[in-house]
C-alpha cells in the first residue's frame, strides 16, 4: 500500500530531478531535426555539394537526439512511467509555445 501511495511522490520527485536536462536534450533534439529535415528538403530542391555537405552535418547534429534517448531510457530505467514521461515532454512543447498556433502545431497530425 505505501509503495502505491509513493509512486506518484516519486514520479513527480524524478520529473523535477531531471526536468532541466530533459528539456534541454529535447530542445537539442527537436533543432537538430528541424535543422535535418530543412537541409534533406534543401538538397532535393537545389542538388549540389553544398547541399550534400549540410545534410552530413545536420546528420552529426542528430547525435543530440542519441543523448535524448539515452536520458528517457535511464528514466524509464529508475522508475519513470510512459505517462510521466508523456507529461515531461508536453509541459516542456507548452512551455515553449509562446502563443496557441505552436501549441496547435505541436499536437497536430501530419499526414
Amino acid at each position: 500500500m505505501i509503495a502505491w501511495l509513493g509512486q506518484p511522490v516519486f514520479q513527480w520527485g524524478v520529473q523535477s530531478l531531471f526536468r532541466k536536462q530533459f528539456y534541454e536534450l529535447t530542445a537539442s533534439c527537436d533543432a537538430a531535426m528541424r535543422t535535418h529535415l530543412i537541409a534533406k528538403n534543401r538538397l532535393d530542391l537545389e542538388p549540389s555539394e553544398t547541399a550534400v555537405r549540410a545534410v552530413r552535418s545536420a546528420e552529426l547534429g542528430l547525435l543530440a537526439c542519441q543523448d535524448y534517448d539515452l536520458l528517457r531510457k535511464r528514466l524509464i530505467r529508475i522508475g519513470l512511467d510512459e505517462n510521466a514521461l508523456s507529461e515531461l515532454t508536453l509541459s516542456f512543447a507548452e512551455a515553449r509555445a509562446s502563443d496557441l498556433q505552436l501549441v496547435v502545431e505541436t499536437h497536430e497530425f501530419r499526414y
